[in-house]
């Protein structure tokens, strides 16, 4: 869309514009292919729009309540939602305390830092290692 009026092409075609607006852009319309183009499929998708029928739902609320009520395919008991839970905290347990291990302990640790002057290819690496 080159055209600086073919963003009230829509206004324009639900009459949507003052008088004096509706009336230049009909001048408008009648110079630009573009708009002229695109109000001819705008009205086109209106005139399809407003053809599209309704039926009413041939099923009920009511008739669709016991599907609703349905158990899912793949039950899962509550005893096992609570096992898996109890699995899961004392795996966190376990490997939470092998972790502060690990830091508490006098092993070499050493800082990386990722610095860039936002041009293309220009990473550097520093290692700031405490030695």
């Amino acid at each position: 869309m080159k055209c600086r009026y073919s963003r009230l092409l829509g206004r324009y075609a639900d009459r949507e514009l003052k008088q004096a607006e509706y009336d230049a852009m009909t001048r408008h319309i009648e110079s630009c292919d573009e708009c002229r183009e695109l109000l001819s499929d705008i009205l086109r998708a209106d005139s399809l729009a407003a053809a599209l029928t309704t039926e009413p739902c041939s099923v009920s609320f009511a008739d669709l309540q016991p599907r609703l009520r349905r158990t899912p395919s793949f039950p899962v008991p509550r005893w096992g939602i609570v096992a898996a839970s109890l699995v899961m905290l004392s795996l966190g347990i376990v490997f939470g305390a092998e972790l502060s291990d690990v830091n508490s302990g006098d092993t070499d640790t050493s800082y990386v830092l990722l610095a860039s002057d936002r041009t293309a290819n220009s990473g550097f690496v520093y290692n700031f290692s405490e030695e």
